[in-house]
């Protein structure tokens, strides 16, 4: 430990300060206060629902998968019917999962950058504002340091540990998956891309499939659920005349798996399967503009580069998925670019929620949905360039 102190003692510095910070804030502010416009009442209600005898996948349907269901369902049996105890176990977790985080953004940023570098970059990431506000707010940090996690396993040359981490992120939280094109693009021969898939879908299935056999009707509207979501807070939501959230409605609703699916808005005027083309060819065509040979930088600029096309598809957004593009924009940008992206769209995100859309002004998603989607078509093509002209230093070796 004293040898590791030694080695790494700025990092140290940085993550003893953030996790000190972040631990008196929980102390100072009671939860009523601190996560006021955040899910942790949700999360609190749903948990609620055992005492009617009722659990996550077999007697309710949540649209998020199980394995943060379970641990918002442990947390409840731990602290019992007491929000404010809830709450602050709950903070202790997400305060535990970002301090991981900052570690994970040090050690990715090592793949790309001079220790210097990295170390500038840590520091900038655990001043910033966006994850300490989603770490309060909802639970998007613990499919983040998976993500990350994965993501620099893969870069040390490890396989099979990486897929390990999609797989259990993903049962957080599906976005981890999403790291699944960029591993294939870069894999070393196809046997890696293949095992690496197997691996994920393996460790999905194992946390997913015995909910299916025990309560096939809520395993099954549970895992429906975000798909039968109508579009919200995107420009494909303005033009289906949705100007809702992405929030499923009260828990007590969630008691009925008929509810998982019900239509709450108007549908997509433009066939899903139209944008599913267009953004998926955009897509295939950045992967194939890489130039070779392909290296750790070019990892990293096409992860960014891959959240980014998926945020312009996908028919909905929610403020908190900013964190995961955050730490890659910091690698893969000029600094002060990097920052001049991130600053804006949280802003834009703060404006929509909480400040307009906790206040029933929801026509002001007509001003903040093109804003944020201007700003990430100009990201997609400065992260494009950015990608083609990155350095081969730590190319990654490839086979036919």
């Amino acid at each position: 430990m004293n040898k590791w102190l030694n080695k790494h003692r700025e990092l140290a510095l940085i993550v003893g300060l953030f996790f000190a910070f972040r631990l008196m804030w929980l102390v100072a502010y009671p939860p009523d206060s601190l996560m006021v416009y955040g899910d942790y009442p949700y999360y609190f209600n749903l948990a609620q629902l055992a005492k009617e005898g009722r659990l996550p996948f077999l007697g309710y349907w949540v649209e998020y998968p199980p394995l943060f269901a379970y641990l918002c369902q442990g947390l409840y049996t731990l602290t019992g019917d007491r929000y404010f105890a809830f709450a602050t176990l709950l903070g202790l977790v997400m305060i535990a999962f970002e301090v991981g985080n900052v570690v994970m953004v040090f050690r990715l940023a090592g793949h790309i950058r001079s220790p210097d570098d990295a170390l500038k970059l840590t520091w900038v990431y655990a001043l910033l504002f966006a994850p300490a506000f989603v770490m309060w707010h909802n639970h998007d940090v613990i499919s983040t340091f998976f993500f990350l996690w994965a993501a620099d396993d893969f870069l040390r040359g490890r396989s099979n540990r990486p897929a390990l981490w999609v797989g259990l992120g993903a049962m957080v939280k599906y976005f981890p998956v999403l790291l699944l094109p960029v591993v294939w693009r870069f894999r070393r021969d196809w046997r890696q891309a293949i095992t690496f898939t197997v691996i994920v879908v393996a460790v999905c299935a194992v946390v997913i499939v015995p909910f299916v056999l025990a309560s096939p009707t809520y395993a099954l509207a549970s895992l429906r659920a975000q798909a039968s979501k109508t579009s919200w807070q995107t420009v494909w939501a303005l033009v289906d005349g949705n100007l809702g959230t992405g929030i499923l409605g009260a828990a007590s609703a969630h008691v009925d798996p008929a509810a998982a699916t019900a239509l709450q808005g108007n549908p997509p005027r433009i066939p899903p399967l139209i944008l599913f083309v267009l953004f998926g060819g955009l897509y295939v065509w950045i992967g194939f503009k890489l130039n070779s040979p392909l290296s750790n930088a070019k990892f990293v600029a096409f992860t960014a580069v891959t959240l980014v096309v998926f945020f312009l598809w996908s028919k909905g957004w929610s403020p908190q998925w900013l964190v995961m593009l955050i730490p890659f924009l910091l690698m893969v940008l000029p600094l002060g670019r990097a920052l001049l992206y991130i600053l804006t769209l949280t802003f834009i995100n703060l404006a929509e929620w909480p400040v307009f859309l906790s206040r029933g002004m929801n026509q002001y998603l007509y001003l903040t949905v093109p804003l944020r989607t201007v700003l990430f078509v100009l990201l997609l093509v400065e992260l494009v360039q950015a990608m083609r002209s990155q350095p081969a230093e730590g190319a990654i070796e490839r086979q036919p």
